[in-house]
């Protein structure tokens, strides 16, 4: 059974953020980079759902979407947000406190144009969140994109950067005496502390 130990943590937690997006990688996790991300709507009340993390740069953590989503519109009214990621193979889990911001136009268009063209066609033909009347419209409406000469990002999808103001990692132990540690930043350094299970 794997443990975690203070000395096995780097001190950056973006860095042992990677060591384990690539450790569940590398045992061919199916869907390794799915996390969850929570919101909160304008009543205060939670939602989640399962997103793909795309890429790790030294700010954050960064996924796309429709601009006019419910998660999106969540993030507008309140940027405060959460994120998990867990793979029972492993027995690991990653909790995470954060802002979001919209990414760059450059950033989005760059990713957009690098996706293939059925990916492209879907995120244009989707009006994300909005109720339509039956499947058939939703596939035929992207038969009728995909048929279109040239596919370029909408105004609509783009890019979130969720900038981390908390860590947490966890590591299942047995009988439940789970290895957890923190990371909190305190005058611009992070501190690690950790936490009973």
């Amino acid at each position: 059974m794997a443990k975690l130990h203070r000395h096995d943590l780097d001190p950056d937690p973006i860095l042992e953020l990677k060591k384990w997006i690539n450790l569940a990688a590398s045992k061919k996790i199916r869907d390794y980079n799915a996390m969850v991300l929570s919101t909160v709507d304008q009543k205060g009340n939670p939602n989640a759902r399962v997103v793909l993390l795309k890429e790790i740069d030294e700010m954050g953590l960064i996924f796309f979407t429709n601009h006019n989503s419910t998660k999106a519109l969540e993030i507008e009214f309140n940027p405060n947000v959460a994120v998990t990621f867990y793979w029972p193979e492993l027995e690991k889990q990653i909790r995470i406190r954060a802002l979001v911001s919209r990414l760059e136009d450059e950033k989005n268009d760059f990713y957009f144009n690098q996706r293939d063209r059925k990916s492209k066609a879907a995120s244009i033909s989707s009006m994300q969140s909005v109720e339509i009347r039956s499947r058939k419209d939703l596939i035929k409406n992207f038969h009728e994109v995909l048929e279109k000469n040239n596919l370029t990002r909408p105004h609509y999808w783009g890019g979130y950067r969720v900038i981390p103001y908390e860590y947490e990692f966890w590591q299942g132990r047995e009988y439940r005496l789970n290895d957890r540690f923190v990371y909190r930043k305190e005058n611009d350094q992070w501190k690690i502390s950790r936490l009973s299970p």
